[in-house]
């Protein structure tokens, strides 16, 4: 019974730690790409790289974090749903080995 306790507990810290650094590093990247259309003047030499790492920093954090902290905790694979795609939020079940993620 505690090791259901403890992988519902610990998938529920997996989606803050999600909602807290790999969402905000995709919007990151997002933002600095539009930076750099629409604002001619980042476009100069030392703005555009620096502008540019910044946004491959935001895209490197956001996809460790959907593919790292998406994981079931019990079998350490990313549920998921038909489509192929990644929840966006909790899964009450894992369906590659069937453990309860969450309790709705």
């Amino acid at each position: 019974m505690s090791d259901r306790i403890d992988i519902k507990k610990k998938y529920s810290h997996q989606l803050k730690l999600r909602r807290k650094y790999a969402y905000p590093g995709l919007l990151l990247f997002v933002l600095s790409l539009v930076s750099l259309v629409f604002i001619s003047e980042l476009r100069v030499k030392p703005w555009f790289f620096i502008i540019l790492g910044i946004g491959l920093f935001g895209f490197l954090v956001g996809l460790f974090g959907l593919n790292y902290w998406s994981r079931c905790p019990a079998c350490n694979k990313v549920p998921r749903q038909g489509d192929g795609s990644i929840p966006s939020a909790a899964m009450d079940k894992c369906p590659n080995c069937g453990a309860t993620l969450s309790d709705t």
